[in-house]
């Protein structure tokens, strides 16, 4: 398990070798970066909360901080040993999970370590900076310590999985309010009363012993009576305050105006439950809007729906690696969850299962990226509905969309053979079979770009560009090259190359598919 999940994180890394990519990378990077040139690094880790700042107001869980600035320190501000080290972390989490699906399954359970070794956000994940490096490996640990020592009573091993659960806490504060779920279902597994006590209590004491001295740190060093962090307020309050743009600007002033950090935390939570109290209705939507974010397919998501400017392996991979482990696992998880075989490990995975959903489906938000924490997911029926769902708004699209491209071979041939006018045609034909779809236009100017004719091509890429979205640049990076030839002046280019995008950054700042349902 390890070996496999090791040399498909590595040849990522060494075949690829992908640049960070969006804000949350290079924040955390160059957090770690201070971390590590600092002159006195453990002063400024205990008197400080410069270095795990979000948005100059919110602090986050400090465990990958300290990893970053740990490695950045040991071996200089390079990204290669880091992403080293988290390829292999990621692999021993492949094989924890390996240890979960036999004890849930037996030896072909083991089958999901191979499974989660080669899922591909998990792959590229560890050339990334984020937290799930290091949380995801932490989490999944715990479990399947625990899973063994529910099957092997040790209070040693118990009270490791605790300590170990409270790193994955610190690591991503979520974790922390699975540590009294975890200390119930060993109670109860024991038979509850005095020896269910007895056997939860390693594990609400390793978890305790390395976060509340986190808590003391911040409460008597700081003077900030917050368990882990604040971000997490500041979550609640994006993912649920429904307020229109003045409303929320508004708001942010006066969390923003608050003096202290028990003041910011108290007006976040106050708008957001002020929020779900005004609009109940598109706190229900939200709910919904997260559940289907959350098991999109993403790599139709981003070939069909989107039509995401992205390499074509990389889609390839996307499809094969991801969307079709995601198909597959919902109807099984399904009737794992309603029909599995009774055991104490897959009642431990059902727990953490319905507090994670409930944490990013209901309280907060979600991104593609937070199923990495999600092990293994009423009746086969109903999971097959759940996939009918997710495929439902890329199979017609797709459907469309190929034929539409199909269709644009002859448009190119035509190209190539002097036939402009057959080739205009041609993507009238394939626009009309994909309404929804910038490709066959953007393919259009594409050929006849190639074949020097800039004009032809422009007005290609126009019609288009209506069609298009912030995640396609075929056609802003074609008018890049081509505005400039034909109008002489980059500073002309530019504006009009900003001023048909515009349209596009609006629509992405608000996209409903991602972090909010529609706003009133």
């Amino acid at each position: 398990m390890f070996a496999v999940a090791l040399a498909a994180r590595l040849a990522f890394t060494f075949l690829v070798d992908q640049p960070l990519l969006y804000g949350h990378q290079y924040h955390y990077f160059t957090n770690g970066l201070l971390l590590a040139q600092h002159p006195s690094p453990l002063r400024y880790v205990l008197l400080s909360d410069e270095w795990r700042l979000w948005n100059g107001e919110w602090t986050i869980a400090p465990l990958y901080h300290l990893f970053l600035g740990l490695l950045f320190r040991l071996f200089g501000p390079h990204l290669l040993p880091l992403r080293l080290v988290q390829c292999a972390l990621d692999a021993l989490a492949a094989v924890a999970v390996a240890a979960l699906g036999r004890r849930v399954a037996g030896p072909r359970g083991a089958w999901a370590g191979v499974a989660y070794g080669l899922w591909w956000p998990a792959v590229e994940m560890t050339s990334w900076t984020m937290t799930e490096n290091l949380h995801t490996v932490l989490f999944v640990g715990a479990l399947a310590l625990m899973a063994e020592e529910a099957a092997v009573p040790s209070r040693r091993r118990a009270f490791a999985a605790g300590v170990v659960l409270g790193l994955a806490a610190l690591a991503r504060s979520v974790s922390t309010g699975f540590l009294p779920i975890a200390a119930v279902w060993r109670w109860w597994l024991a038979g509850r009363g005095r020896a269910g006590l007895v056997a939860a209590m390693p594990i609400v004491l390793g978890g305790t012993v390395v976060i509340l001295p986190w808590t003391a740190r911040n409460v008597f060093l700081l003077h900030d009576a917050v368990l882990i962090e604040s971000a997490a307020f500041e979550n609640i309050w994006f993912a649920n305050n429904f307020a229109e743009r003045e409303r929320l600007a508004r708001q942010r002033e006066v969390i923003h105006g608050e003096t202290t950090p028990a003041g910011k935390r108290h007006a976040a939570l106050l708008f957001a439950l002020r929020g779900i109290g005004r609009h109940p209705d598109l706190f229900v939507e939200k709910i919904a809007v997260n559940f289907w974010h959350f098991v999109r397919p993403e790599g139709l998501h981003n070939l069909v729906a989107v039509q995401r400017s992205l390499e074509t392996w990389r889609h390839v991979v996307s499809l094969l690696l991801d969307d079709v482990f995601i198909v597959v696992l919902v109807p099984l998880t399904v009737v794992f969850v309603f029909a599995g075989p009774r055991s104490p490990a897959r009642g431990l995975i059902l727990g953490w299962m319905a507090y994670y959903l409930l944490m990013i489906v209901v309280v907060f938000h979600n991104e593609i990226r937070y199923r990495s924490a999600v092990g293994t997911w009423a009746s086969l029926g109903l999971g097959l509905l759940i996939v009918a769902g997710m495929l439902r708004p890329y199979l017609v699209a797709g459907w469309r969309d190929a034929a539409a491209t199909r269709m644009m071979v002859r448009a190119r041939r035509a190209v190539d053979a002097g036939a402009t006018d057959e080739a205009w045609r041609i993507a009238e034909q394939a626009a009309a079979r994909a309404p929804r779809s910038a490709r066959p236009w953007y393919d259009l100017g594409e050929a006849l770009d190639f074949h020097g004719d800039a004009a032809g091509a422009l007005a290609a890429y126009a019609k288009g560009d209506p069609r298009g979205n912030f995640a396609n640049w075929r056609g802003m990076l074609g008018r890049a090259r081509l505005l400039p030839i034909l109008e002489g002046g980059d500073a002309a280019a530019r504006s009009r190359i900003h001023g048909r995008r515009a349209p596009d950054l609006q629509a992405a700042a608000g996209d409903p598919g991602t972090r909010h349902p529609r706003r009133r």
